[in-house]
């Protein structure tokens, strides 16, 4: 017999066991997933050599690139960057730097500690096309007793809204040991992610995946300590050899965000059933509107429109100009100055709501115009998300991070009463405050202005504005004085 040949049974053996073995961090033949990206120019490698220090501050690392420490703090390793948490949030760094279909890749450890969960985060985003959000995150958790949000063990793709929570979008069960080098692999296409690592893959498709182009790269960390080495980002083009996995389902609800009690499905959910009681008789207007907001920032800097849902997003920050220049010494604004002046006949504004948490002392919607000051209404979100429309009439309680509908009615003949309705039911009433002394028109406004904080952000969709024939003027100013007593 020729030595080198192999007897059948026993090549048969060899070979069934060979496709069935498997070592850590590798996967059988039958579980093989190809990459749903091939990797194409490298555009950017960090070995954690430099900064020497980080800092809260953004400082370069590579050519178009910047990072700062974002949460916890970080120290050089001899292997590359650690991590030290104390309390508080998560440890996180922050990369700027601007790239589309990508494979991101990323090596970590951590070393177990009682009390303190291990896992590494990768997540890509824009914050000005998704404020206060991460379009993309992969998680690869070693066990999930750490998390406020619940997050299962194992791999976990997800997209993130920080108010209202996350969605999660595929997860596969793995496993990951303390002290033992992983490479956490994200492939971006389009709107699809594909994540592997310890040779498990998860694979969703989602439509803030397809944001594009992503700007600044974080990475995270659980609380026990954790080494990173080895970050890298490329360029990327679909396999033509691949073929779409079936995403995973999650078995488990996220938990809701801590401020807020909005769950991921209550942030996704359209609101509720409207009915035609309110708008029978009205005649649609069309809708014109400026964009007002700091004189000195672009627009795109304080609006974003999603086509795909009919979505304004607007947004404002501690320390934001008036919407001109001096003398101008109004608050800061982001809104949408409709064109409905009007001074006759009843009016209506209609659309659908969501003011993000910790929102406070902004004003989200207006008639301007008033004999008597410079609005008729103005609907303010108070602390703990309470609306508010003057007079100590509450609208609304709890607001914050979910969807509602909001219609307000104005009819200036006579007093010129106002009516607020919150999901079709009448909410309050305000009375009038007469005309314009310069003669002008009342209109209407949506959006934020003013606020205490750092930050207000409110959105709105399904905008509509309504009205029926003209009616008589509305009274006087001393009129209106006479009758309900100067505001």
């Amino acid at each position: 017999m020729n030595s080198r040949l192999i007897p059948g049974a026993l090549l048969l053996a060899w070979t069934i066991s060979a496709v069935a073995q498997t070592s850590s961090g590798t996967t059988t033949d039958a579980n093989h997933v190809e990459p749903m990206a091939l990797r194409g120019k490298l555009l950017f490698a960090d070995d954690f050599k430099t900064p020497a220090d980080y800092t809260k501050q953004l400082q370069p690392v590579a050519e178009g690139w910047r990072v700062r420490t974002a949460h916890a703090d970080w120290a050089r390793s001899s292997e590359g960057v650690k991590s030290i948490w104390k309390s508080g949030h998560m440890p996180a760094l922050a990369y700027e730097g601007t790239f589309r279909d990508a494979v991101i890749e990323v090596d970590f450890r951590f070393h177990r500690e009682e009390g303190k969960w291990g896992g590494c985060r990768i997540s890509a985003t824009n914050s000005e096309l998704n404020p206060r959000a991460y379009a993309t995150s992969v998680w690869a958790n070693s066990d999930g007793s750490g998390h406020d949000r619940g997050r299962p063990q194992g791999l976990l793709l997800e997209h993130d809204e920080w108010s209202a929570g996350p969605e999660w979008v595929a997860h596969k069960t793995a496993a990951f040991e303390s002290g033992t080098w992983y490479t956490l692999r994200l492939e971006l296409i389009g709107d699809k992610a594909q994540a592997t690592c310890n040779g498990v893959t998860a694979y969703g498709a989602h439509q803030k995946f397809g944001l594009m182009p992503k700007t600044s790269l974080w990475l995270g960390v659980g609380t026990c300590a954790h080494e990173l080495r080895h970050l890298r980002v490329y360029e990327a083009t679909l396999n033509p050899a691949w073929k779409a996995p079936v995403s995973t389902p999650v078995a488990v609800t996220p938990k809701p965000a801590p401020q807020t009690g909005a769950s991921s499905a209550a942030k996704t959910s359209a609101p509720a059933a409207k009915t035609d009681d309110l708008t029978a008789g009205w005649t649609p207007v069309p809708l014109k509107f400026d964009i007002q907001k700091a004189w000195d920032v672009d627009v795109n800097d304080r609006h974003r429109y999603d086509a795909a849902t009919g979505t304004h997003y607007l947004w404002i920050l501690k320390g934001d100009k008036p919407h001109a220049p001096p003398p101008n010494r109004t608050g800061p604004r982001a809104e949408l100055r409709f064109r409905n002046d009007y001074l006759t006949g009843e009016h209506m504004f209609d659309a659908d709501v969501y003011i993000v948490g910790g929102t406070t002392d902004a004003c989200i919607m207006q008639i301007w115009g008033s004999g008597l000051s410079a609005t008729t209404l103005m609907i303010h979100v108070r602390q703990g998300g309470r609306l508010e429309c003057g007079g100590g009439v509450t609208l609304k309680e709890d607001a914050y991070d979910k969807w509602f509908n909001l219609k307000v009615m104005h009819n200036p003949a006579g007093a010129g009463e106002v009516k607020i309705y919150i999901d079709n039911v009448l909410a309050g009433t305000r009375p009038g405050r007469g005309f314009r002394k310069d003669g002008g028109g009342f209109y209407f406004k949506c959006g934020v202005y003013g606020l205490k904080g750092d930050r207000a952000e409110a959105r709105f969709r399904n905008i509509k504005l309504w009205q029926k024939p003209a009616g008589p003027q509305a009274k006087s100013n001393e009129e209106i004085v006479s009758a309900y007593g100067r505001p």
